[in-house]
């Protein structure tokens, strides 16, 4: 019996570099994300903010948020931008990883699971930028 876990059946059907590659998209994204957010938090409780859940709740502080005013953040050096980013990008990850697994499955020549992947995109996208809009 293998400490290791195993692949997925839908991993299976992918060369061993191609699966090594999306985990590697999930680890990267994870730790980017972690070390963003990370970032700041630290800038939040700097700049003498309350650190408070409520800050980072997308329903409550909408404005927060919204791409335009991420940016605004960011481009002033605010705390709450920095960790906003950390979040979008712990966010975009596996959207990443599920775009990468078309392109594997593509090539892999399994086009009824890179079709299964399309399908997981759009509505990962349907709700990220249709759905998520209307809770605002």
């Amino acid at each position: 019996m293998s400490a290791l876990p195993q692949p997925a059946a839908a991993d299976r059907n992918l060369p061993k570099a191609a699966t090594h590659r999306m985990a590697t998209i999930l680890r990267t994204g994870l730790a980017f994300a972690a070390a963003i957010a990370l970032v700041g938090v630290v800038r939040v409780l700097i700049e003498g903010g309350g650190l408070s859940l409520a800050l980072f709740d997308p329903v409550a502080n909408r404005a927060a948020f919204d791409l335009s005013s991420v940016g605004a953040h960011l481009l002033a050096g605010n705390g709450v931008g920095i960790a906003a980013l950390g979040l979008l990008v712990l966010v975009a990850t596996p959207v990443a990883r599920v775009a990468f697994g078309i392109y594997g499955f593509w090539r892999a020549k399994d086009g009824t699971l890179a079709r299964i992947a399309a399908v997981v995109l759009v509505l990962l996208l349907v709700g990220l930028f249709a759905l998520g809009p209307l809770l605002r």
